[in-house]
């Protein structure tokens, strides 16, 4: 049955009464697509449905709030403040106050899940250099304010590790694993016509990001940015035909 009109990423509370949303309904999964956008803010619902309460309000903190996690407990609720450039993780009781940073730059961070013990918060994150990973940082028990530098835990070289959640024992994460794959595509046209006189084909395969390609000035070589998670951006070259690939 329906339990709210409007809103997405619904959360369970620990008791199974309420859920907690977004107000943004976005459902893109790109590997740098933030959960909400403003203006998104929080709302509360019982889990039976009725009318829905606001949790957060717009700007406090600033970006868009989305992808609520409940603390073990119950008291606090964590979620993610987010704008097109920087992601941010914050928490809040349950009746809207004490707003309390967690997670700031030099992380973009998204996906905030709180360990089964309540130790810990697990984030996915983006770093400097267009790295991605599974990070947590420790947790004070009484504000669910960061307790310590956060610590790496997870890099799956090739992918974006997002969206994950903890099992109950707290010894298993289950995620998902984005890949980006964009190549480089010829396709001849007809001097006269400007028609193709033969269907496009790739000049380059695989996965990673093979992209922003420049012609030599004799037409002889392609230049393009290559790059794939997890590792850095490189300059490589191309024969007009496909061949010779070299960095």
């Amino acid at each position: 049955r329906r339990v709210a009109e409007f809103g997405s990423h619904p959360a369970w509370s620990p008791d199974s009464t309420t859920l907690a949303f977004q107000s943004d309904a976005t459902a893109e999964l790109s590997a740098n697509a933030a959960p909400a956008l403003p203006p998104s803010t929080l709302w509360l619902v019982p889990a039976r449905g009725d009318t829905p309460v606001p949790l957060t309000k717009a700007g406090t903190p600033a970006g868009g709030h989305g992808a609520p996690a409940w603390s073990p407990d119950g008291s606090r609720i964590f979620f993610t403040a987010s704008d097109r450039r920087l992601s941010s993780v914050w928490s809040v009781r349950g009746d809207g106050t004490d707003v309390v940073g967690v997670v700031s730059e030099p992380f973009i961070a998204f996906d905030p899940a709180p360990s089964p013990d309540g130790r810990w918060l697990y984030f996915s994150a983006v770093t400097e250099g267009e790295r991605y990973g599974v990070w947590r940082v420790p947790l004070k028990r009484s504000t669910s304010a960061p307790d310590g530098p956060p610590a790496a835990v997870l890099n799956m070289p090739g992918f974006s590790t997002r969206h994950f959640a903890i099992a109950s024992d707290g010894l298993r994460m289950v995620c998902t694993a984005l890949a980006t794959a964009s190549n480089l595509w010829a396709l001849p046209l007809d001097p006269g016509s400007l028609e193709p006189p033969s269907p496009a084909r790739p000049l380059t395969r695989g996965s990673g990001r093979n992209n922003r390609p420049s012609f030599s000035p004799d037409g002889r070589r392609i230049a393009f940015d290559r790059w794939q998670v997890g590792s850095s951006r490189d300059i490589w070259g191309v024969a007009a035909d496909g061949s010779g690939q070299r960095q």
